[in-house]
């Protein structure tokens, strides 16, 4: 995260009492508690290979070894709302890698590969994610139009 938006973010999660006040800062702008961020004993990545879901919509990302590197792959279920025309949600896919990992926080840039919207074929996807004292993971994602829509996994 960048700027003002990692600085609203990292506020606001202190705020909710998500990170304690006496972090070490890991990023420019995000403050953590590393303590309560890694599973004890455990290398930063290894937590973090398998699958993820989200808490609320029908969206995961699973993540696994290409090598020294961490590759990622997201997914997510075409919906429709209650009125269609406002809240149809198309099935996509998008895939990339691990830019940047700490203890607890996470930076995964790739684009999309599939989807029913054909607009949406190589455009850019980037997640910011914060492994939180739960084991979850929290944080945003900007996807098509590049707007931050908060998103919240779980280990599957």
């Amino acid at each position: 995260m960048n700027g003002r938006l990692g600085f609203l973010f990292s506020i606001s999660l202190l705020i909710l009492g998500i990170f304690p006040v006496s972090a070490q800062t890991t990023g420019p702008d995000l403050a953590i508690g590393t303590a309560e961020c890694a599973p004890p004993g455990r290398e930063p990545d290894q937590w973090l290979i398998g699958r993820w879901k989200s808490t609320v919509t029908a969206q995961a990302v699973e993540f696994r070894r290409e090598g020294a590197a961490i590759g990622w792959t997201y997914t997510r279920t075409s919906a429709t709302g209650a009125k269609p025309s406002k809240s149809t949600v198309t099935a996509v896919t998008a895939s990339g890698g691990v830019a940047m990992m700490s203890v607890c926080m996470l930076e995964l840039h790739g684009m999309f590969v599939t989807s029913e919207d054909p607009a949406e074929l190589g455009r850019i996807m980037r997640f910011s994610l914060v492994r939180i004292p739960s084991g979850n993971l929290v944080g945003i994602v900007r996807g098509l139009t590049g707007a931050p829509v908060q998103i919240a996994l779980q280990r599957e």
